[in-house]
C-alpha cells in the first residue's frame, strides 16, 4: 500500500496545481477591472499553466489600451520584466485586424498612423488613410494653429485637376493633408520635393512636421486647374527660442 501511495503522490500534486491554476484563472478573468498587479501575480504563481498565454494576451491588450503607442514600443510601461508579455504585445501589434480595430476604437492620429506604417499594403489601408486625413484636418483646425498662406499660383491649365509642387525645407518629416472633393495625404521626407494632382474645388489643408513644439498650420484653398507650389521651412522666433512652422508660397512656376 505504501508503494502505491508514493507513486500516486506526484500525480496528485500535478492535479492539485492544475486545479489551483484553473481556479485562479477563473477568479482573475471574472473581474471587470483586472489590475496589472493581479495579472502579474497570476503569471508569477502559474507561469506554465495552460491559461498563462491567455492571461499574457489579456495583460498585453490592457497595456496597449492604457499606454501610448510610443511608450509601448519603448517598453516604458509598468509590468516588470516579463518578456513574454512584451512578445504578446508585439504579436498583437503585428496583427493587421487587431491594429485596424484598435485604430477604429481609439480614433486618434497615432493609432491610424500605426496602421499605415505597419501595413502599407494592408486590406484596410485606404479606409484608415481617409479617416486619418479627416482627423488631421479637423484637429488642426479646431486646435491651436498658424494660418497657412495661399499657394503660389502659376499658369491655369483648364484641366479638371490641379498640380501642386511641394517642397520640404525642414529637417523633419512633413505631412500635408487635403480635405475636399478629393482627400490626399502627402508625406515628404526632410529636404524632399514632390508633385501631386488633385481634383479642383474647395479644400481645407493642414500641414505639420513630426517634431515636438512645432505649431501645425491650417488654411483653405480654391483650386481651379492651375499649377501651384509651396515651400515649407522651420523658422525660429522669439527670445525663448520657441519654434513655429512657417511657409513660403512665393516661388513662381
Amino acid at each position: 500500500m505504501n508503494k502505491i501511495i508514493l507513486l500516486t503522490l506526484p500525480l496528485l500534486m500535478v492535479l492539485s496545481a492544475c486545479d489551483s491554476a484553473e481556479r485562479d484563472y477563473k477568479r482573475l478573468m471574472s473581474s471587470d477591472n483586472i489590475s496589472m498587479t493581479e495579472y502579474r501575480e497570476y503569471l508569477e504563481k502559474h507561469p506554465d499553466s495552460p491559461y498563462a498565454s491567455i492571461v499574457r494576451d489579456s495583460a498585453a491588450n490592457r497595456l496597449i489600451d492604457t499606454y501610448s503607442i510610443q511608450d509601448i514600443l519603448n517598453r516604458e510601461y509598468y509590468f516588470g520584466n516579463d518578456d513574454d508579455v512584451y512578445y504578446s504585445i508585439m504579436r498583437l501589434l503585428n496583427s493587421e485586424d487587431y491594429v485596424r480595430n484598435l485604430a477604429l476604437r481609439k480614433d486618434q492620429i497615432e493609432y491610424y498612423e500605426l496602421y499605415l506604417e505597419k501595413f502599407p499594403q494592408g486590406r484596410h489601408y485606404h479606409q484608415i488613410e481617409l479617416l486619418l486625413i479627416d482627423k488631421e484636418v479637423d484637429e488642426t483646425f479646431s486646435g491651436e494653429h498658424g494660418i497657412l498662406p495661399p499657394l503660389g499660383k502659376g499658369t491655369r491649365t483648364g484641366k479638371s485637376y490641379s498640380t501642386i509642387s511641394l517642397e520640404n525645407k525642414t529637417q523633419y518629416e512633413l505631412i500635408v493633408s487635403y480635405k475636399g472633393p478629393d482627400k490626399k495625404r502627402i508625406v515628404i521626407v526632410p529636404y524632399g520635393k514632390t508633385n501631386i494632382n488633385i481634383g479642383n474645388g474647395h479644400y481645407k489643408v493642414a500641414a505639420r512636421v513630426k517634431a515636438a513644439g512645432v505649431l501645425p498650420y491650417a488654411g483653405e484653398e480654391n483650386l481651379d486647374g492651375s499649377n501651384y507650389n509651396s515651400s515649407y521651412y522651420i523658422e525660429f522666433r522669439g527670445s525663448h527660442f520657441n519654434p513655429s512652422i512657417s511657409f513660403n508660397p512665393n516661388f513662381k512656376l
